[in-house]
């Protein structure tokens, strides 16, 4: 695996996502992908493994939101966030957002796959699959309660007005 990769694999109705490096805006859509069809295919439990995670963006985040909001409303689904590093911890610090996930510490990642690459979109030539999840991960931060959601409600409103512009083109 790659110093900065996304990777899902399903096992005993379990998704299992794990980030080494970096997880951002690029990696989002083939992640969700995965997740909801896993889900859809009868997985009971995501978790996201961030052990190795030394960086996510807002993105990623919005994402995360998107996947929890959408295991919930799939015969509710636990999702929850495994052995968040120091650097995730401190994101999710800054954030505001340590309290949105259910975490847990005492689970393994495991080694053995077989591990799926969540391919990252190319930049510049980013697919209306990536622009609409940037939008509605943005727009799940935006209704996030509290300094969160006040910090993305513009950026979600000005994402979503360049969507439908670039939709109209």
């Amino acid at each position: 695996m790659s110093n900065n990769a996304v990777a899902a694999c399903s096992r005993d109705e379990t998704v299992h996502v794990r980030i080494d490096g970096r997880a951002v805006a690029h990696d989002c859509p083939a992640l969700r992908r995965y997740v909801e069809s896993a889900v859809r295919n009868g997985c009971r439990k995501v978790l996201v493994h961030l052990q190795r995670c030394e960086h996510f963006d807002s993105t990623f985040l919005g994402t995360l939101l998107c996947l929890k909001k959408f295991t919930t409303q799939n015969n509710p689904v636990d999702l929850r966030l495994v052995k968040a590093s120091h650097e995730a911890q401190s994101i999710l610090k800054r954030m505001g957002a340590a309290a949105l996930f259910d975490s847990e510490d005492d689970r393994e990642c495991p080694e053995q796959g077989p591990w799926a690459i969540c391919e990252p979109e190319q930049a510049g030539n980013c697919t209306f699959d990536f622009k609409q999840n940037v939008v509605q991960a943005h727009q799940q931060l935006a209704e996030v309660e509290g300094p969160l959601g006040a910090t993305y409600r513009q950026i979600a409103e000005m994402a979503a007005r360049d969507l439908e512009a670039a939709q109209n083109r």
